[in-house]
């Protein structure tokens, strides 16, 4: 898998009352299909992404329409054979982390999984974390797709033995964590850069992960996260894995799977975007909006608008010019972020 440097137009930086979210995607704004031009990790496709894979192709990559509430989502495929992984990445979160505000030393990372069917895949779904030279895993999420157990992963130091492990938590009724099949997770993991901890948890299954493991890479810095599928010895069918709602924060202390987050991730549809002129909000719950905020790459508020006992607004955002903006949603059920392109 190559590295590359791209500029930091692929990532934005927004300061919320909390912590700085670096990137946050919906794919609301992506077309449907191929997400990736090649599988060489060499030209970007749809929104910057980068895609790899040995034994695959684009299409391995797509943006799918799941229908409501999702829609728009993006999907990949494993491998039907025991060889062949697919890498997928942004280039240039090495910088971006480098101009976070002092003192959000803590990389969150959260996003809502489909957990699909029952399968005999021994695909493994995952989410990663590298180090600049990609030896060693800062923290992440390993979904076995055949048993639905869902892992911690961590460099760790194993009673003096350095190496990147997995870590598999103990349930109450003392097994494994298993997520429910054909459910949408929320799931994330934190890494904390001061110290090495790695914090994971779930939430929407009937038992959910919560752990922390005291990992060893304290004071090495993050500089790629991929999203990962690994094909499993043995492997003789392919896995899908569905992702939505996919944000990235820094944090002065530790918010992951916030309960407003978490409440919004599906409350809210903002509509058309891309926007010419006038963008729709509604809350499917009949919460009131009180404030919409829209920041610029260089994170100045540009335009923001208040409102009172309300759950559907319109804004017109016709004085703005052409590119990408981060639309901030405040409401009595929590905030939220959307990545906002305007013609």
């Amino acid at each position: 898998m190559k590295k590359l440097l791209l500029s930091l137009s692929l990532f934005v930086t927004v300061v919320t009352a909390n912590s700085q979210v670096l990137d946050t995607e919906d794919f609301s704004a992506y077309t449907v299909g191929n997400i990736g031009t090649d599988i060489t990790g060499v030209t970007s496709g749809q929104d910057d992404w980068l895609t790899f894979a040995t034994g695959g192709s684009n299409a391995d990559f797509q943006i799918i329409n799941d229908g409501a509430p999702h829609d728009n989502v993006l999907q990949m495929t494993g491998s039907a054979t025991a060889t062949g992984n697919k890498f997928m990445w942004k280039a240039g979160f090495a910088d971006v982390w480098d101009f976070r505000d002092a003192g959000n030393d803590i990389l969150e990372i959260e996003y809502d999984y489909f957990t699909g069917p029952v399968t005999t895949s021994k695909n493994t779904q995952r989410i990663i974390l590298y180090n600049a030279d990609g030896t060693k895993v800062l923290g992440g999420l390993l979904y076995a797709t055949d048993t639905r157990i869902i892992s911690g992963l961590s460099y760790y130091n194993n009673a003096g033995t350095f190496g990147n492990y997995s870590f598999n938590p103990t349930a109450p009724n003392g097994g494994p964590v298993v997520l429910p099949a054909n459910t949408w997770i929320r799931m994330g993991f934190s890494f904390n850069g001061t110290t090495g901890q790695v914090l994971y948890k779930t939430s929407g299954g009937t038992t959910n992960l919560n752990m922390m493991v005291a990992g060893a890479a304290a004071g090495v810095l993050p500089d790629e996260i991929d999203l990962v599928v690994v094909a499993g010895a043995g492997n003789t069918v392919a896995s899908v894995g569905k992702y939505d709602n996919y944000i990235i924060r820094a944090s002065a202390t530790d918010n992951l799977l916030a309960v407003d987050q978490i409440a919004s991730a599906d409350s809210f549809s903002v509509f058309p975007n891309p926007v010419s002129n006038v963008i729709n909000v509604t809350n499917k719950n009949l919460v009131s909006i009180n404030n919409v905020s829209f920041t610029d790459l260089n994170g100045r508020v540009v335009k923001q608008v208040s409102f009172s006992d309300v759950s559907n607004v319109q804004v017109n955002i016709s004085e703005l010019s052409s590119g990408v903006y981060m639309m901030n949603i405040s409401s009595a059920e929590g905030n939220i972020t959307k990545k906002i392109i305007k013609n």
